[in-house]
């Protein structure tokens, strides 16, 4: 999308993972670490879905136009 001019260079994607058991968080520390245009952050235990999403807009908050939502436990 960058490259096609759709979206600013500056544009970041920012993961929020809600501190669950799965492998979430290892995934998004390796796009993180390889890309700039990916960031992430981790609750510091479980706190189900809905904590990770509210945190990730307050992270976001001057910055963010769009929330995607998507715990794919299970």
């Amino acid at each position: 999308m960058i490259e096609g001019d759709l979206v600013s260079n500056e544009s970041r994607i920012l993961y929020a993972d809600d501190g669950s058991c799965d492998a979430t968080w290892q995934v998004t520390v390796a796009l993180a670490s390889r890309d700039l245009h990916f960031a992430d952050i981790q609750q510091s235990r479980n706190r189900e879905h809905q904590a990770a999403v509210v945190a990730g807009l307050v992270e976001a908050r001057a910055f963010a136009d769009v929330a995607i939502s998507a715990d794919c436990d299970g």
